[in-house]
């Protein structure tokens, strides 16, 4: 199903119809009384598809292909999963808060450096164990700020 919609600015007012095929709907616009009397400037169209259900279907996004882009959003989709370690209510010891917190920083600046597509994020527990090998020592207790922050991802 196609929804085809003219909005007038003029009138303040919409003419919506529903239709089988995309060319029924590009005809309507096409031949609407409003298309014919008013300036392009004056009104706005909108085609889109139909769901079953009735609701709008979703525009598909073009994937990303800049190597940046795709370095931003892994970043992103890493922090916005880490965002409740920093929750006051969250009972953390604050050394591995101060290293979540390092390493988040780390996340940020990434892409200040990266100016080609050979950057690639360290993960927490590489970047962990490179600049705190201290936290290893332990006899395995070390796993513990690992698995913590692994907990969303």
């Amino acid at each position: 199903m196609i929804k085809a919609t003219i909005f007038s600015k003029i009138h303040n007012r919409s003419f919506t119809s529903t239709f089988m095929s995309k060319d029924k709907a590009d005809n309507w616009v096409d031949e609407h009384p409003l298309i014919k009397k008013l300036d392009p400037n004056d009104y706005e169209i909108e085609v889109v598809e139909l769901l079953p259900d009735g609701s709008k279907k979703p525009e598909e996004v073009p994937p990303i292909t800049d190597p940046l882009e795709i370095l931003r959003e892994e970043r992103n989709k890493i922090l916005c999963a880490t965002d409740w370690l920093f929750i006051s209510d969250v009972s953390i010891p604050q050394k591995h808060r101060k290293a979540y917190a390092e390493y988040r920083t780390y996340l940020r600046d990434i892409t200040k450096s990266a100016n080609n597509s050979k950057v690639v994020i360290e993960d927490f527990e590489h970047w962990l164990r490179r600049k705190h090998p201290e936290e290893f020592m332990d006899g395995g207790k070390g796993d513990q700020i690992i698995k913590r922050f692994k907990t969303y991802l």
